[in-house]
């Protein structure tokens, strides 16, 4: 299954859940990527989608009214990170040490997000408040599971 993992998170928080900004290097001088690229314990790295308006078009109708998407950036996890976790997932495998999981324990720390786990490029089959990092893990996990696959939009606010 394809699965698209986007957070919305405060700009203001964005240094709380340990991600560091990727910097490129030429000679001896350092330069901001372009789209900005972030990165999690070198493990996983997270692209800023800079199109809100995206989020606003496509999930609106699942978004509270008291989540003001332009004080947000949107990450967009690259790579094949989720395709791990649902591998681990779906072959009943250890999943305590993946980073992925790693990252979603941290992101629970802070006061707000939103985290959208697309499948099938726009599809949203459910919408979750949570109230622990357990729930959000298990959340995530759940909707990763090949015999009942679901987009998930997950909230803390």
């Amino acid at each position: 299954m394809d699965f698209q993992l986007d957070i919305l998170i405060s700009k203001d928080d964005i240094c709380k859940v340990d991600l560091s900004e990727q910097m490129v290097g030429w000679g001896e001088e350092t330069f901001h990527q372009d789209p900005p690229k972030y990165e999690y314990d070198t493990k996983l790295v997270f692209e800023q989608f800079n199109n809100l308006e995206y989020y606003k078009k496509y999930y609106r109708e699942y978004l509270e009214d008291d989540l003001d998407i332009d004080n947000y950036i949107a990450l967009r996890l690259l790579g094949e990170d989720i395709l791990d976790l649902e591998l681990l997932i779906n072959n009943s495998q250890n999943i305590s040490n993946n980073p992925a999981v790693l990252f979603l324990h941290e992101l629970y720390k802070i006061e707000s997000f939103a985290l959208f786990l697309i499948r099938d490029e726009e599809y949203i089959d459910e919408r979750c408040r949570i109230n622990n990092d357990n729930d959000l893990i298990e959340l995530v996990c759940n909707s990763l599971k090949w015999e009942s696959p679901k987009g998930a939009l997950i909230t803390k606010a």
